[in-house]
């Protein structure tokens, strides 16, 4: 015979089951919602690592420098050589063919600068400073190129001024009209992309 104390605790025996049922139900249901969770956490995190490497290697790559003489689209040329350039560059000559020329630089901020210079004058910023100073002592009628400090205003001046004569990188001249010489016969690669082209001196 049970007393009204045994009732209790049968009571709490049958709550305290409920309980531990509702909570391994619970649980249960939980582990499947988790181990979701856990896979799409990590699926996550693979697809931003590989589009992290992507970018870092997009960003460690570099571009290949092109750069491209250009000509009023008037202009009798189609083709220059590196001597015939240094020349007009250097203030000792003002033509080129029957054309006469003038010619203008980009500034030294822009590494098509420091490609035609090494490759085609011969000199560095300093070396072309002093050699400027010392011909216009000798010549103070000589014209020393002008500098642009940007390359698609330069580009626009070129295609409206009949005998202005500049170097720029190649992309900057797309949608222009301006006419494009071939360096010591050979012309610039069409695109950004070097491959294929062989012999062409503006090119790194």
């Amino acid at each position: 015979m049970q007393g009204p104390g045994d009732d209790a605790i049968v009571r709490k025996s049958k709550s305290l089951s409920l309980a531990v049922a509702t909570t391994t139900r619970g649980l249960v249901l939980r582990i499947p919602a988790l181990f979701a969770l856990s896979a799409a956490w990590i699926l996550g995190s693979i697809l931003f690592l590989a589009v992290a490497a992507e970018s870092f290697a997009g960003a460690g790559a570099t571009r290949p420098l092109v750069v491209a003489v250009i000509v009023h689209p008037n202009q009798g040329i189609d083709s220059v050589s590196t001597q015939e350039l240094r020349a007009v560059y250097l203030g000792q000559s003002q033509s080129l063919g029957r054309q006469f020329i003038s010619a203008y630089h980009l500034s030294s901020q822009f590494p098509a600068r420091t490609l035609f210079q090494r490759t085609v004058i011969g000199k560095d910023s300093a070396e072309l400073r002093t050699y400027w100073i010392d011909l216009k002592l000798q010549n103070p009628s000589v014209m020393e190129p002008r500098v642009f400090h940007n390359a698609k205003a330069l580009v626009s001046l070129v295609a409206r001024e009949p005998g202005a004569v500049a170097y720029v990188p190649l992309e900057a001249i797309r949608g222009s009209p301006v006419r494009v010489l071939k360096i010591d016969g050979v012309a610039p690669p069409a695109s950004a992309d070097p491959s294929g082209v062989r012999g062409y001196p503006l090119m790194e």
